[in-house]
């Protein structure tokens, strides 16, 4: 039985549950877009239902005659089950996951190449190091919280029990998608401190110093630090760099202080160097790795791989000015035929178009620059 106290508590905590949801959406989404439902970001379609979810909850909380456990167990089910009705009404899409109303033509692309979506398992087959250096400090935060869950008080506490059920949710999302490790590290990161805490009182730990020491041991990235060199003091074999643009040198900052120095103009290049090329220079890019950038990826994708008088076409529309490669890597889907008729076999061959104008390089270099010109080729 629930005391006065604990269902204040739990009043309290619901109530910041929906009050919160609701300032951060209001806060975090423009006016024009309140009525917008998306799958991947802060929306009506997540708002609503998490507010509704706090709100009714709270109102339960307060009814002190709900004493038995199955009567707080079915609201609990109740209030679940119109939260998960008003979140597929508003967008049913949404159940196919943050990503369902991704055009589906970016997944062959690029999508499902990003290393970072690939779930757990697939990571660890290429690399052992890479995948205990994900899921580390995520297990660490497991282990933690077991053993607060020793204390029974805790376990009764509502804050501890929705912590941790929103941790272990985060884990079993990180061994699916492999990106979701940074939800399972920011939620078990109080979690790990709290623990810390018991652990200056059982190691004895007075002085500020040490225990900032120690509490320095157990941050994610010493954790993961200490994995992989634990992995490798062990004799696990060394992470294979298969991708020839990190072997070429094209994700390093400094390689991109001569495209720099080119006078401003709209960059055609690698997908992935677009984050680069637009914090790094003063040029614009229309294509960048991020999923609602659909039109520029296709368009990026369609310039490498089109037959050059093609790709051409696909250039002057977005009025580029430069097209850039690096590292020799061929777009996915692409046929040996294929990458011998597009723009991207002509350029890899050495044999660009006349309409396109190889710009002078110095040595070590490691991006290939081509001015757009007038001329047919």
């Amino acid at each position: 039985m629930w005391s006065i106290g604990r269902r204040l508590r739990a009043l309290c905590a619901t109530a910041r549950c929906w009050a919160s949801a609701a300032v951060a959406f209001l806060v975090s989404v423009p006016p024009g877009h309140w009525g917008h439902a998306v799958c991947d970001e802060i929306a009506i379609n997540w708002a609503a239902p998490a507010i509704l979810t706090g709100a009714l909850l709270a109102l339960g909380a307060g009814k002190l005659e709900l004493r038995s456990m199955w009567a707080r167990g079915a609201l609990v089910a109740a209030v679940a089950a119109a939260s998960a009705a008003i979140f597929v009404a508003l967008e049913p899409r949404c159940l196919g996951g943050p990503y369902a109303m991704m055009d589906p033509r970016l997944r062959a692309i690029w999508f499902d190449h990003v290393s970072e979506m690939e779930p757990l398992w697939k990571i660890a087959r290429r690399s052992p190091a890479a995948a205990a250096a994900v899921i580390i400090f995520p297990a660490v935060s497991l282990v933690t919280t077991l053993l607060l869950a020793s204390a029974r008080e805790r376990r009764g506490d509502p804050a501890f029990l929705i912590a941790a059920s929103v941790l272990v949710a985060a884990c079993a999302l990180t061994v699916a998608v492999a990106k979701m490790c940074m939800y399972a590290m920011w939620l078990g990161m109080p979690l790990v401190a709290a623990a810390c805490v018991h652990l200056f009182t059982w190691l004895r730990l007075t002085n500020l110093v040490w225990r900032a020491a120690v509490a320095l041991l157990l941050t994610p990235l010493l954790v993961s630090a200490g994995a992989i060199a634990i992995g490798e003091a062990a004799g696990a074999p060394a992470t294979a760099v298969r991708d020839a643009r990190v072997r070429g040198g094209c994700f390093n900052i400094a390689n991109y202080a001569p495209l720099a120095q080119l006078p401003p103009g709209i960059v055609a290049t690698d997908i992935d160097f677009g984050s680069f090329v637009l914090a790094l220079t003063p040029h614009a890019v229309i294509a960048a790795p991020y999923h609602r950038l659909a039109d520029g990826i296709i368009a990026t994708h369609r310039i490498f791989t089109l037959p050059p008088d093609d790709a051409r076409g696909v250039l002057e529309k977005f009025g580029v000015t430069y097209l850039v490669t690096c590292g020799g890597h061929a777009p996915p889907g692409m046929s040996a035929g294929e990458r011998a008729a597009s723009l991207w076999g002509r350029l890899e061959s050495g044999a660009p178009p006349d309409w396109l104008e190889a710009m002078p390089a110095r040595e070590g270099e490691v991006f290939k620059v081509y001015r757009v010109t007038g001329h047919a080729s």
